[in-house]
């Protein structure tokens, strides 16, 4: 009889991963020399390389069984938002609505209208536009149970979690509807539709040169602070049931923007500072994304929050 030992990834693993949810060690008791991937069922019918056709069986055969598991540790990888803020983009630009008229109406104008934004209180000076930017962690918690003397599960007092915070990004930027934002836009003259175009063509740009810009020291400054870290141990504590000393927070990390993102960052503020209908006379951007950015666009992606967050029991694998 030979004894294998399977380690995550072999044949015969997935199946137990799946029931478990863990990573653990899988020792299977094996009648001859097959790999396993089922459990508790006869091995197949399959030649016997070791037979030499004298003697004994031409097949293989056996069983197997697991010895007993019992998951330990429970690990989940989550994307939480930490917090938010804001930040301000400066636009000054303008853009005709480009239908002359003709001598039939007598309406000899090279333009019918223009849609503007700028300061409301001076319409000399650029509009200072105010963007909502929310801030994440790609997380790993994990909760390890602790045996007792007699090498049983122990209480769940006892249990220790650790929350690694991990990469911290910017995960959205949007557009604030505020008073202020919307006073900067002027409609002179122009249709309903031509206007609409031009205002969600600056709201889309403010947003695009806050996501492209450098990743601000404020997010890892405030989210690595011990304030912030012993801020969440406690409230980990108090969810889980376990004392705040069982609680260990890593700092995280400033995230990195993909190179795909940049790339469509990038052709989002070229096309607005190269376009030639629209007349710029001042934009903070700089018209590329820069390379220490730390966007991440988590569309559709479901976001954990502090307070509804929880570190999986292994107990419950």
């Amino acid at each position: 009889m030979a004894l294998k030992r399977f380690s995550p990834g072999e044949a015969g693993f997935s199946t137990l991963r799946s029931v478990f949810g863990v990573a653990a060690t899988v020792i299977l008791v094996v009648v001859g020399l097959t790999a396993l991937d089922r459990v508790g069922v006869d091995l197949p019918d399959v030649p016997n390389p070791f037979d030499d056709g004298q003697d004994g069986d031409n097949e293989a055969s056996g069983s197997i069984r697991v010895e007993g598991q019992t998951p330990l540790t429970a690990t989940d990888t989550l994307v939480v938002k930490i917090g938010e803020g804001v930040a301000t983009v400066s636009i000054k630009a303008h853009q005709d609505w480009d239908r002359p008229g003709n001598f039939t109406d007598g309406d000899f104008q090279s333009t019918n209208g223009t849609a503007s934004v700028r300061d409301p209180e001076d319409r000399d000076q650029p509009a200072a536009i105010t963007v909502q930017v929310e801030y994440c962690a790609e997380a790993t918690a994990t909760r390890a149970t602790q045996p007792d003397t007699d090498g049983a599960t122990g209480p769940p007092s006892t249990d220790e979690i650790t929350f690694d915070m991990g990469s911290l990004f910017v995960c959205d930027v949007e557009w604030l509807p505020t008073a202020e934002n919307e006073a900067a836009f002027a409609q002179d003259d122009t249709p309903d539709d031509f206007q609409g175009r031009f205002e969600e063509l600056i709201k889309g740009t403010a947003a695009a040169a806050v996501a492209a810009s450098e990743c601000p020291d404020s997010l890892v400054e405030n989210y690595t602070s011990d304030q912030f870290r012993d801020f969440l141990a406690q409230s980990l504590a108090d969810r889980e049931d376990v004392p705040v000393a069982n609680v260990t927070v890593t700092p995280g990390r400033p995230g990195t923007t993909s190179e795909a993102t940049q790339r469509e960052l990038t052709e989002s503020l070229r096309d607005f500072t190269q376009d030639d209908d629209l007349d710029i006379d001042a934009f903070s951007g700089n018209g590329t994304a820069v390379e220490d950015s730390c966007f991440v666009d988590t569309t559709g992606a479901p976001l954990d929050s502090l307070g509804e967050m929880t570190v999986p029991d292994p107990r419950n694998l």
